[in-house]
């Protein structure tokens, strides 16, 4: 089995968003919380710092109950 991997990610013009899009559709469960998320992140202006937010969150779950 192969695990769902990134395929293309976009920064909009703000620098205020970043969209990751997976080979396949993600779920995320009821137990699901931020520590199951890793992020890495290159560059020029390390080190970064950022918070994030899940969007959609109704669609995520949808599925997961």
């Amino acid at each position: 089995m192969i695990n769902p991997y990134v395929v293309s990610a976009y920064i909009n013009l703000n620098n205020t968003m970043l969209t990751v899009n997976f080979n396949e559709n993600m779920t995320l469960g009821p137990g699901w919380n931020t520590s199951d998320f890793d992020i890495h992140i290159e560059g020029e202006w390390a080190p970064y710092n950022f918070t994030y937010e899940l969007l959609y969150t109704d669609t995520l779950f949808k599925f997961a109950n």
